[in-house]
């Protein structure tokens, strides 16, 4: 298969549609530790235009720096109820499954907005007080994304639900946010693993 069918059927395989969720939770999950301390107060500042470029762009730079905190929830437990939601085809599960995995990330998103507040603890405190201390859990976590995407492509698995294959919005969606993990976890693994021969 070359490279142009690739990323035709990229939106049908299930390694693009678990990059494009972690890429996608990791980016909701940074918006709490970089904002206010309750999701009202973060959904009401979408709605301020004049700084919404300057956001979009301080988000995108922080989420490399910040994806060990924010994507380490999506890897796990969020990606075991996101497994159970692809492969499974019965709709009071698949219901049951995403009404879970909702109360999961409401959780998770004010747990970390409580407990990682940027501006509460500062960048540079908060990058060495997680890496350092748990670069443990976090670097061989990290490591196995890549291997898990390998695997579920070496066996060509693809999602089964049709009506998600066929929406464009969100195979726009996979697109997109599968690109966006993949480009801040290139920077972020060789971050983690510099901060590794630093501290050995």
């Amino acid at each position: 298969m070359n490279l142009k069918n690739y990323f035709t059927d990229l939106p049908n395989r299930l390694s693009a549609n678990f990059l494009a969720f972690l890429g996608f939770i990791s980016f909701i999950f940074l918006i709490a530790i970089t904002s206010d301390l309750s999701l009202c107060s973060v959904t009401n500042k979408w709605y301020n235009l004049q700084n919404f470029q300057e956001m979009v762009i301080g988000k995108i730079f922080s989420n490399i720096i910040f994806l060990g905190i924010t994507g380490t929830p999506a890897i796990f437990p969020c990606s075991i109820l996101f497994f159970l939601i692809h492969n499974n085809h019965k709709k009071k599960f698949v219901w049951l499954y995403f009404i879970s995995l909702l109360i999961l990330l409401l959780l998770l998103f004010q747990y970390l907005a409580k407990h990682f507040s940027v501006r509460e603890l500062g960048s540079s405190l908060l990058i060495v007080f997680l890496y350092r201390g748990n670069i443990h859990i976090i670097l061989p976590l990290f490591l196995i994304v890549p291997l898990i995407c390998y695997v579920l492509d070496k066996k060509q698995v693809l999602i089964s639900s049709k009506y998600l294959i066929n929406n464009k919005y969100y195979r726009f969606f996979v697109y997109v946010f599968s690109l966006y993990f993949s480009l801040c976890y290139i920077p972020f693994l060789f971050i983690i693993l510099l901060i590794l021969l630093i501290t050995i």
